[in-house]
């Protein structure tokens, strides 16, 4: 009799276990699983992918722990009852739920992960969306793409002389010596960071400010909603070529003085808001604050 409670009691604790989290599916991993969005196609990692994706990582009671969006290299695909196994459950642009312990993180990510103060019992309840999925050759071509670009320049329809002029009055006022690129791009850093370097297709969180040779103000990241602005280096074309230029040579911590002639800035036609005229060369302080 005492082992016919027994198995009962278990069995029981077994099916709550399994429904504990409603509308998840478990995997044999011990992963929790629920899939949000369904996309036409078929297209998931597989080894040695490169894979853009957004996450937001909470804890039990809803709170934030982590969010951002992220480029990584796919060594293996295999069930590893944590985020890796949830991405390869999900095809191209589709929403997904999971629901794993930190330590599964940490194993997948060699211990580089970790959460001030919470233990790696802690249950993670994680969101993902699968921005972009390459092979090695469609990465390494997109990205020689994107290098030719960056140093494509063509300036016959710009007052060269002009510009070189007003920016080097520029660094004569300011008492500054700057390096020069082979597109006309002029960079000072004013402070060195440590942290890991940006490229192609690294997701890019940065601070700037965008002012006039005469030191007013015309853009700033202070402006936008969460003050700071992110997107794929080299993809989403969110910011002017001479940033995209800087932020190709940058690492995290980084801040540099921009000197961008107008043929790297807001070109022959100005901004779209008509705030910078044509052909105006222009000032940024750039922050490169985080890369993954």
């Amino acid at each position: 009799m005492k082992v016919i409670v027994c198995y009962l009691f278990c069995f029981f604790l077994l099916v709550a276990c399994s429904n504990r989290f409603e509308g998840y599916s478990e995997r044999p991993s011990g992963l929790f699983f629920k899939l949000e969005t369904i996309e036409e196609g078929n297209k998931r990692i597989q080894k040695e992918n490169y894979l853009q994706f957004k996450y937001s990582l909470k804890n039990y009671n809803g709170e934030v722990l982590d969010a951002s969006r992220i480029l990584m290299k796919v060594n293996s695909v295999y069930e590893s009852g944590g985020l890796l196994e949830a991405l390869s459950l999900v095809n191209e642009k589709e929403v997904a739920s999971a629901i794993f312990p930190v330590s599964k993180l940490k194993e997948e990510l060699d211990g580089a992960y970790a959460i001030n103060g919470v233990a790696d019992t802690t249950l993670l309840f994680a969101q993902i969306q699968i921005d972009s999925i390459y092979n090695t050759d469609e990465f390494l071509s997109a990205r020689k793409k994107f290098i030719e670009w960056i140093n494509r320049t063509e300036t016959k329809d710009y007052d060269v002389l002009r510009e070189e002029l007003a920016m080097d009055k520029f660094q004569f006022e300011n008492r500054i010596k700057t390096e020069e690129t082979l597109s006309g791009l002029r960079y000072f850093f004013i402070r060195r960071g440590k942290g890991e370097e940006s490229g192609y297709g690294k997701r890019v969180e940065l601070n700037y400010i965008g002012r006039f040779m005469d030191g007013e103000e015309f853009n700033s990241t202070e402006r936008l909603k969460n003050g700071v602005q992110d997107f794929y280096l080299g993809q989403e074309m969110q910011v002017i070529k001479g940033v995209e230029e800087a932020l190709s040579f940058m690492r995290e911590g980084d801040v540099v003085l921009l000197l961008i002639p107008s043929w790297l800035g807001f070109g022959v036609k100005g901004s779209s808001t008509g705030i910078v005229p044509p052909r105006t060369p222009i000032v940024y302080e750039l922050e490169l604050k985080k890369v993954n």
